[in-house]
């Protein structure tokens, strides 16, 4: 008698209409009809896409240990999402004699036309979770362009209030009317061309404080660009100079503006004045969110001026702390510099080479999965063939045929993607030297990924004592 554990899985990115009370109970009665005696069950909430489910990897390592012959799903889509990974465990468990069945699919896993169908059923499950994908953006930012709000704290000023959107309970912005005089005073002394600094004293002093704490400004900055305080608002917008890969939606006049009127036409004009010689962007901030405060641990803050820009320490519980930013940047760069010198190239590439040979292996076991799809392609295709010159199913089978088409393009291109040259000795000290010339070079982008990969946090103690922390 075959022993059989069930597995049941919702998904925790989209809702799904059974339950896994419901796919347990379903999965109970085909081991019944079949004489199958289950000795687990497993039940989870997660994304089919992800490999590392934790029930799931229990239940196949148990199975592999030979606790069960088979695995029951409600439908195979429960097992696996992704059609690469459900065939590579699928086949994993074939080969210890564990077979993985659908209870409401009625396929034979152990037949050839069984396996060709279980594939096809796959290929479906790819393609139905990447249309979800697709569907779920697509309803985030038409929520966005009416001016829904999508999570996260409301900026200083607003508040959240519930509406309902049809059937469904949202969340919108509402002005704090308390905060609200808070923000037009900030907005109008930057009218007034105070800097943020001259803001943050005049806030401190007069106990214009943001939830009982000190204005800080690096949070000015924040507030004076935020585009919501004019009545625009920006979903999924690029926060950082290099973060080119979004796609902001827009939506104007779907949020109340706190700054209206002649202050408003005031600040934009402004803003499109300090566009360009705004201190941030006038400087290279290459230690921001490494630099701590050695009395306090608060992460310093890089402070813009026009002509001594520092890192210092917003909190006014200790004695003032602040370091030059040309003094700590230089002081870090040449800690690196000497660090570097003291490695041992030749020792240092040999372990690049065979790191660079162990990834090539993997890339290589990766390879074969991909080659031996492509082999199954082209014998479904085969198939389809024979099916369309029968004259079955043809409009089902040319759309089939059409999407194995595609996948095996895909495949292709993956193909030539996972080749991993192995590098040689020689290239790999030409490609230390590179780096250690762009770092005399001032080579800003290098320097930036070098310290944000070798280093830690850089403690700041009175009087300009540094300790560079590297990663280990």
């Amino acid at each position: 008698m075959k022993r059989a554990a069930i597995y049941a899985r919702v998904s925790t990115e989209h809702q799904t209409q059974t339950s896994i009370e419901t796919q347990i109970k379903t999965c109970r009665q085909f081991c019944e009809r079949q004489g199958w005696i289950v000795v687990d069950i497993f039940q989870e909430k997660d994304s089919g896409g992800k490999t590392e489910r934790v029930e799931f990897q229990k239940m196949i390592a148990k199975a592999l240990e030979g606790s069960y012959n088979v695995i029951v799903v409600e439908k195979f889509d429960r097992f696996f999402r992704d059609d690469i990974e459900d065939r590579r465990y699928t086949r994993m468990l074939e080969s210890k004699n564990v077979l993985v069945v659908s209870a409401l699919e009625g396929i034979d896993p152990t037949s050839a036309s069984g396996k060709l169908l279980r594939w096809i059923l796959s290929d479906i499950n790819w393609f139905q979770r990447e249309y979800m994908k697709e569907e779920q953006l697509r309803k985030t930012k038409e929520a966005a362009l009416q001016g829904y709000w999508l999570g996260g704290c409301p900026p200083f000023g607003y508040k959240l209030v519930e509406v309902k959107d049809g059937e469904r309970k949202r969340k919108k912005l509402e002005i704090n009317e308390a905060e609200a005089e808070i923000v037009k005073k900030i907005f109008e002394l930057y009218s007034e061309d105070y800097s943020v600094l001259s803001i943050a004293k005049y806030l401190n002093e007069h106990g214009l404080l943001r939830n009982g704490k000190p204005w800080a400004a690096s949070s000015l900055y924040d507030i004076i660009r935020n585009p919501k305080y004019l009545g625009t608002y920006i979903w999924n917008r690029q926060r950082r100079q290099f973060d080119s890969n979004r796609q902001p939606v827009i939506a104007e006049g779907k949020i109340p503006a706190i700054i209206t009127g002649p202050l408003a036409e005031a600040v934009r004009e402004k803003l499109k004045q300090n566009q360009v010689r705004s201190p941030f962007h006038k400087y290279f901030w290459l230690l921001s969110g490494k630099l701590v405060c050695g009395i306090c641990g608060q992460r310093l803050h890089a402070c813009p001026h026009a002509r001594y820009p520092t890192y210092r320490c917003d909190n006014d519980e200790h004695e003032y702390l602040a370091v030059r930013k040309d003094y700590a940047e230089k002081y870090v760069l040449e800690f690196i510099k000497l660090r570097l010198a003291e490695i041992d190239v030749e020792k240092l590439s040999e372990e690049y080479v065979n790191i660079y040979k162990t990834r090539a292996e993997l890339q290589n076991a990766k390879r074969l999965e991909l080659v031996q799809r492509l082999k199954e392609i082209e014998e479904a295709e085969q198939r389809v063939a024979e099916a369309i010159a029968k004259g079955i199913s043809l409009d089902a089978i040319v759309q089939k045929a059409q999407e194995l088409s595609a996948e095996k393009q895909t495949l292709i291109e993956k193909l030539k993607e996972s080749d991993v040259p192995v590098p040689s000795r020689e290239e790999i000290i030409q490609r230390l030297e590179s780096f250690k010339q762009a770092l005399v070079e001032d080579d800003f982008e290098i320097q930036k990924q070098a310290i944000f990969k070798l280093v830690k946090k850089i403690v700041v103690h009175p009087k300009n004592v540094l300790i560079v922390m590297l990663e280990e």
